[in-house]
């Protein structure tokens, strides 16, 4: 997926990250907790609320 590229790639550290996403296959809660990974394995924090 793009999405992983992406946090691969970037230095997230000391970043903020409001996650938007679209649904047509995968549930969002699924997202939702594959985006947590992500920007915490790439140092950032996620926006939840």
């Amino acid at each position: 997926m793009i999405i992983h590229s992406l946090f691969e790639q970037v230095d997230f550290r000391g970043k903020t990250v409001t996650a938007f996403a679209t649904s047509g296959s995968t549930p969002l809660k699924d997202t939702l907790a594959t985006m947590t990974n992500l920007v915490k394995n790439a140092g950032g924090t996620l926006v939840e609320d």
